[in-house]
């Protein structure tokens, strides 16, 4: 038998790949644009090719969304929102709140969800007026080991997070100020 690396077609697969991603650029102002909104404004203005490391990324999230909604019977790209313009897509219900779906790929699980996580639950919740949401995560290699001596065990955690009127209130303020911020800067 004999075994080696096929770059050539593995190069061409990728490629493949990202060229997929890099056809469905977002028009408008998305939720996600306004957690960052200098690179928003910076990829809306001068877009760059899409990375090795990007590719990964949306694609392990996307095969995560995949499996996770089918087996639980919620059609992919369960709900679209808009307030005021700024787009969002929720990933699905949990418990008939909005729930966001991720992946990560952190060796240790936190105590708390990420709070780039939790801003982006709390602009859709905001949309939907919606005192409470969730944040369920995916931890692909927990426990894993420098030295990769050891098979890890992939974990979900799910946090329940509930905000205020108050926050819902000021959340829905910050996404119309920054949705005209930048329109105006572009």
């Amino acid at each position: 038998m004999k075994i080696k690396r096929d770059r050539k077609t593995e190069q061409e697969y990728f490629d493949k790949l990202r060229k997929t991603y890099a056809d469905r650029q977002r028009e408008g102002i998305h939720v996600s644009d306004l957690l960052d909104p200098r690179l928003a404004y910076f990829r809306k203005i001068k877009p760059l090719p899409i990375t090795n490391a990007e590719v990964g990324y949306f694609l392990s999230g996307e095969i995560l969304h995949l499996a996770v909604q089918t087996k639980l019977g919620i059609p992919g790209d369960w709900k679209k929102v808009n307030l005021g313009g700024v787009e969002g897509s929720i990933d699905m219900p949990i418990n008939g709140f909005p729930g966001e779906l991720k992946t990560s790929r952190k060796w240790t699980i936190p105590d708390l969800p990420e709070e780039r996580y939790v801003r982006q639950l709390h602009s859709y919740c905001a949309i939907e007026k919606a005192k409470t949401g969730y944040v369920w995560t995916f931890y692909i290699a927990p426990n894993r080991t420098y030295s990769g001596d050891r098979a890890t065990t992939p974990e979900f955690r799910m946090w329940k997070v509930d905000f205020s009127p108050k926050e819902i209130k000021a959340e829905r303020l910050r996404l119309l100020q920054g949705r005209t911020a930048l329109l105006t800067a572009l």
